[in-house]
């Protein structure tokens, strides 16, 4: 994918759309130096005042400035009179991010207010209403996202970690394997059924999917170490 998006910028330097995958394929690597060139000149290269707002949030996150990134994403939003929903959801995000849940709620809210059927907004509700321990909103906001065979994996991954906290780990178990069926390479739901299935007398079954997690991620200590548990 790198390589692709390098040969494409190649051939349209001028690309926004191409220079924003970058962006997120280098955050992804952990290349955080080629991601922000890239959102320099993303802010630098856009006229509107929203998206230049929102790049400059962006380049707030890597260094870790999280009061200029919410101050960043504010503007995008002013600016975008509220109809960019990208940045309106980043806004919950970075608040979430910075230990404010219950105003990440309440953006989330705002957001579902407008945008009610928007599967991300309410995954991100349900997750804020987890961490407030409000499970009754939680619950509401997974069973929309969920409803009709949701392909959205984040939205079964959160409703395992609701029927966990629930003490329910049949329901649980049953999430993670929808989110996995949607999104094999879901790594953290793979753990998540793993612990279960050791916990319900399954060795075998978490050891498959501990050596299925190491396969793909070799340095993902979590899954070695409950590996070596099972062994």
């Amino acid at each position: 994918a790198l390589k692709h998006l390098q040969h494409a910028l190649q051939i349209n330097p001028a690309s926004s759309q191409v220079r924003k995958k970058l962006a997120a394929v280098f955050l992804k690597q952990g290349d955080l130096e080629s991601a922000q060139i890239q959102y320099k000149w993303l802010a630098n290269d856009s006229s509107n005042k929203a998206q230049q707002a929102r790049y400059q949030a962006e380049l707030a996150l890597l260094r870790d400035d999280l009061e200029t990134a919410i101050a960043q994403l504010q503007t995008a939003v002013k600016k975008s009179n509220g109809n960019d929903l990208e940045s309106w959801q980043r806004l919950a995000y970075v608040y979430s991010k910075s230990g404010q849940v219950t105003q990440a709620l309440t953006e989330y809210e705002s957001l579902l207010t407008t945008h009610p059927n928007d599967a991300a907004s309410l995954v991100g509700a349900a997750v804020a209403s987890i961490e407030l321990l409000q499970a009754d909103k939680a619950e509401k906001y997974l069973k929309l996202a969920t409803d009709q065979g949701s392909s959205d994996p984040h939205a079964w991954f959160t409703l395992g970690r609701l029927r966990e906290a629930q003490a329910k780990p049949d329901e649980a178990a049953e999430a993670y394997q929808n989110a996995l069926s949607i999104k094999p390479d879901y790594h953290e739901a793979a753990l998540k059924l793993a612990i279960i299935k050791r916990q319900q007398g399954e060795p075998e079954t978490a050891e498959k999917l501990y050596r299925a997690i190491l396969f793909h991620t070799p340095r993902y200590s979590l899954a070695r170490y409950n590996l070596g548990v099972v062994l």
